[in-house]
């Protein structure tokens, strides 16, 4: 009696740890190779879009040298950190070119484009972009052209966004607010780490 119960309990464990070992097996060893296919599919997809690139080092070089010799031209139509204060003075000498009334002008010198500068490893040359908010009065005709002149000026602005609205009391009033990008071109020396 006692060594068939024995038996019994042998038979249970020996089944149960069958069962554990089968289950370990098929589902835990399963998941993690299934998971090792995905990566395994997913590098050699990475290396089908190498294949793909037959770009020689001198190609690539001399496209780089050409994006810089594009960048380092834009020095002549954005200006420096030290002649920004020309941009400011420029949509001035417009507006009083063009008989336009300027309310208020409020350039706001923080950099808001996004974050590239910590990406910049091998030069110091980036641009910033401030925004200035401007508030003009004249009528149509005068306003048109005044817009018509900035933006084809020899320093890139570009106009973000407008609003115009006219006077109820004068018909040929009309007030415009602009928000407006403006650019510093820099240049900057880094010391070597």
């Amino acid at each position: 009696m006692q060594s068939k119960t024995m038996f019994y309990i042998l038979l249970v464990v020996l089944i149960l740890s069958t069962g554990i070992w089968i289950w370990v097996d098929l589902v835990v060893i399963g998941k993690k190779n299934r998971e090792c296919k995905k990566q395994v599919e997913m590098f050699n997809q990475r290396f089908a879009d190498l294949e793909k690139v037959t770009e020689t080092y001198p190609e690539l070089k001399k496209r780089y040298n050409t994006k810089l010799i594009e960048f380092d031209s834009l020095k002549y139509k954005i200006p420096d950190n030290a002649a920004y204060v020309s941009v400011l003075e420029s949509i001035r000498d417009l507006a009083k070119r063009q008989n336009v009334q300027i309310i208020s002008i409020s350039p706001n010198l923080s950099d808001t484009y996004p974050a590239i500068k910590s990406y910049l490893k091998f030069t110091g040359k980036h641009i910033e972009r401030y925004t200035v908010q401007l508030q003009i009065y004249g009528d149509y005709l005068s306003i048109g052209a005044f817009l018509e002149e900035l933006i084809s000026m020899p320093m890139i602005v570009n106009v973000g966004k407008i609003s115009l609205e006219t006077e109820l009391e004068e018909s040929y009033g009309l007030s415009c607010e602009l928000l407006l990008y403006t650019y510093i071109y820099f240049n900057e020396v880094r010391a070597r780490a």
